[in-house]
């Protein structure tokens, strides 16, 4: 809402007279008039202001700073006069928008009928007797203010599109608001996941490491029983191999004592072939290996010692 510091000191002094305007607008358009038409006129616009209340602010500071006196000369051209309250309506719009425009219309309007009712005669409202020029004056008033029903229509629909436009703006920012929220939702849920992908790739790396190494463990590990198995088989191969020839020696040695026979009373080579060969006919085998004993095969003495050879 528009308000008295809202304009310069000249288009203050504009709206502060505006009244005075619309009272030269229909004292011009009348012509000469009696010095009781005048006083009569200017006590009911004095009436009028005293009385008027309104919600606007431009034109309650208007009304506040009423003091009787004013600046307009009341021999001012009906065309100037014209000229000058579309100067003020463009003042008002500007500051006050079309809804300030329309307050301080009504405002001079309400104005214009108390002036002219104190004449008998309600300019606005078109009474039966309303002459030519008179009607001139209403006409330009209404021109002049864009206070006609064509302007308030007009307004009312700029100012709709103004809201409509106003409205898609609102709605182009909220949607650019919701996209930049979105926005960044979604990159701060791809830095969390960026940030567990990275937790898990240093977790990935850390097992693998400890997988690693673990492994190498078990590698070494491996490689130590194998050298332990390695040296406990060639051990045990070494034992089995001694345990071998020692048995070997052993029995050969055993053999050896086998293979010794002492002659008993009775006994023959063909006898003693047959116990140890199974074949009486090998007792020659016995006579070779005992020549330096058994000087003659058919005969032997019991207490002689012979080797038996294989």
């Amino acid at each position: 809402m528009a308000k008295k510091s809202d304009f310069s000191a000249f288009e203050w002094k504009l709206l502060k007279d505006s009244p005075y305007w619309v009272q030269t607008a229909i004292t011009a358009a009348e012509g000469r008039m009696g010095m009781v038409e005048k006083r009569r006129e200017a006590k009911a616009l004095t009436a009028y202001l005293e009385g008027y209340k309104s919600s606007d602010g431009v034109v309650r500071d208007v009304l506040a700073a009423q003091d009787g006196k004013h600046e307009v000369d009341p021999k001012t051209p009906l065309e100037k006069v014209g000229e000058t309250l579309e100067q003020i309506s463009t003042v008002v719009e500007a500051k006050g928008g079309s809804k300030g425009l329309d307050a301080f219309n009504e405002f001079l309007t309400g104005a214009a009928d108390a002036i002219a009712g104190a004449a008998g005669e309600n300019m606005l409202k078109k009474a039966d007797k309303i002459s030519d020029e008179e009607e001139e004056a209403l006409d330009l008033i209404g021109r002049a203010l864009r206070a006609t029903d064509a302007d308030k229509s007009k307004r009312a629909a700029a100012e709709a599109a103004a809201h409509r436009a106003e409205l898609k703006k609102r709605q182009a920012e909220a949607k650019k608001a919701a996209d930049a929220a979105k926005k960044a939702e979604l990159e701060k849920k791809l830095a969390e996941m960026e940030k567990k992908a990275k937790e898990a790739e240093a977790e990935a790396k850390k097992r693998e490491a400890l997988a690693k190494k673990q492994a190498e463990i078990r590698e070494a590990r491996r490689k130590r029983l194998e050298e332990a198995r390695k040296k406990a088989a060639a051990a045990k191969a070494a034992s089995q191999q001694k345990a071998a020839a020692e048995a070997a020696a052993a029995e050969a040695a055993a053999a050896a004592a086998a293979r010794k026979y002492v002659v008993q009373p009775g006994d023959t080579l063909s006898h003693i072939a047959l116990q140890f060969y199974g074949n009486a006919n090998d007792w020659r085998k016995i006579h070779e290996a005992n020549k330096d004993v058994i000087k003659n095969p058919g005969m032997i003495y019991p207490g002689q010692e012979f080797t038996i050879p294989e």
